[in-house]
């Protein structure tokens, strides 16, 4: 979202970031806009969880500010937040309402009843959508399997990354490792991610004591955090796995760190277009990931990384290992993983893409920009 934000250009839209007050665990998005010279909003009440007098006080929070904005396009990313803030915004009489669906938020996140309910709001703020972006084409054949709007309400733009990080002389290997203490000459594996039930870490760290059976001097490094942090780090403190596994909790120098890494892997559940395996290929890093969503549309399997089913940790270790244990296909994979980086994932691809879009349905609606 804020690649778009802060990639549009500046003499054609006057942009604003709206967003609730969020998990501490998850990073501040606030921050990181303030920091890119975009002006933000925080909407109080605008929260995850459902409450019908809370939310209905945020709807109405909502409507003021967009009416009071006097906003031509209204964009919106996340389930809850995509609810109200269309329908709020459908309310105020904005021109143009879109919305970013950033995996399949109807399945693997949620109890069946709560998705349930889910899918019947989203139904209802879709009817009031002028286009349903999609990061995957995996998740737009199931929203149209769901119901949720029509084939041709939606569209599909992959996410990006910028590249520019990437485009600099890497860190030294050992550098890198040194500055975070970790073993100069061990095979390292990271994953970056929300440490939450659906990225399944601990699917992840079953993998590990396979592998550390094999490469006992291996070590994993978790970058992220969320609600199952303790969970995990408990889990972690009990041999084989015992000093063996990192936590290094949010971190905004990813790229940075990419180079500490043998591979990168993740074991989600359920994914739309992650943004983990797409930074981790721009640093020439092979990738094992589960082939779930659309992961499949980033990581090429035999190309760029390995993909293993889901929730099964025995052929996610052998897909850890067989790249641990064979340097030269890793490399290989690795150089492959980044030309298809700069080659689909570019950020200034995604932003030209939206700008596009914009433009597009707001000449169907009468409005030059």
């Amino acid at each position: 979202m804020l690649a778009v934000a802060g990639g549009l250009d500046r003499d054609r839209y006057e942009v604003s970031v709206v967003c609730g007050t969020g998990d501490p665990s998850e990073g501040s998005l606030m921050d990181h806009a303030a920091a890119m010279g975009i002006p933000t909003r925080t909407v109080r009440g605008l929260q995850r969880e459902i409450a019908p007098l809370r939310d209905a006080l945020t709807f109405w929070r909502l409507f003021r500010l967009i009416r009071e904005g006097g906003y031509q396009v209204v964009h919106t990313h996340i389930s809850k937040a995509g609810v109200l803030g269309r329908l709020a915004a459908a309310a105020a009489g904005v021109p143009v309402i879109l919305h970013t669906y950033h995996g399949d938020v109807f399945r693997s996140y949620f109890s069946p009843f709560r998705s349930r309910l889910f899918l019947a709001f989203e139904q209802v703020a879709a009817a009031v959508s002028d286009r349903l972006i999609e990061v995957s084409r995996a998740t737009l054949k199931r929203h149209v399997a769901y119901g949720v709007a029509r084939p041709d309400r939606f569209v599909v733009i992959p996410n990006g990354i910028d590249l520019t990080p990437f485009d600099r002389p890497a860190p030294d290997a050992c550098e890198v490792r040194a500055t975070l203490g970790l073993p100069l000459k061990a095979p390292i594996v990271g994953t970056v991610a929300m440490l939450v039930q659906v990225k399944r870490i601990d699917v992840l760290l079953s993998a590990m004591e396979t592998v550390l059976r094999r490469l006992p001097d291996a070590a994993l490094v978790i970058v992220g955090d969320g609600n199952q942090r303790t969970l995990l780090e408990d889990r972690a403190g009990v041999p084989p796995l015992r000093g063996r596994v990192r936590f290094l909790g949010l971190r905004d120098d990813v790229p940075a760190l990419m180079p500490a890494f043998d591979a990168l892997v993740l074991s989600s559940d359920e994914e739309g277009c992650p943004t983990s395996p797409i930074e981790a290929m721009a640093a020439g890093r092979p990738v094992v990931a589960t082939d779930v969503g659309g992961v499949p549309e980033v990581v090429k399997h035999g190309q760029s990384g390995l993909l293993v089913p889901r929730r099964d940790p025995d052929r996610l270790a052998d897909a850890i290992l067989s790249l641990l244990q064979s340097p030269d296909r890793a490399r290989a994979m690795g150089l492959r993983g980044r030309q298809i980086a700069r080659e689909r994932f570019d950020a200034r691809r995604m932003v030209e893409r939206v700008d596009a879009l914009y433009r597009e349905l707001l000449r169907e609606k009468g409005i030059e920009t």
